[in-house]
């Protein structure tokens, strides 16, 4: 019995050091494998994101998010929002004067109204989160 005891207990540390080898191995995988970045932007979103903190972020919140006064344009353009490209473009270029929403079309051309867009959908479709988004770095 007691030989039975001391073979238990000489092998309990091998055990625990195989455990301890085998959670560092998963650790050191996860820490390698390729992790999305949140905050990177297509040259497009990131234009547009600049764009956005000049003329939208005032009434429509840091990062698109919505105040008390201009909605949440993340909300607007999801996928089961109601306002398309177009009809952002359109909004955005001739403003909605009932609504305090000025027109921006002696300011941005269409393109530039785009950008903004595409740094919305980014956020809606959650590929950029909160905060200063960056470019790509050159190769």
């Amino acid at each position: 019995m007691e030989a039975y005891y001391k073979r238990k207990v000489e092998t309990m540390p091998r055990i625990g050091m195989a455990l301890m080898l085998a959670l560092l191995g998963r650790l050191l995988s996860a820490q390698d494998a390729p992790q999305h970045d949140t905050l990177l932007a297509s040259p497009s979103e990131y234009e547009g994101w600049k764009r956005y903190h000049l003329y939208c972020d005032r009434c429509h919140g840091q990062d698109a998010m919505g105040t008390t006064f201009a909605p949440d344009l993340r909300r607007s353009i999801a996928a089961d929002g109601l306002v398309t490209r177009e009809i952002f473009v359109q909004v955005v270029r001739d403003g909605r004067a009932a609504n305090g929403m000025p027109a921006f079309g002696t300011l941005l051309r269409d393109e530039q109204i785009a950008q903004i867009y595409d740094y919305v959908k980014a956020r809606s479709d959650g590929r950029l989160v909160r905060g200063r988004p960056h470019r790509p770095t050159a190769p």
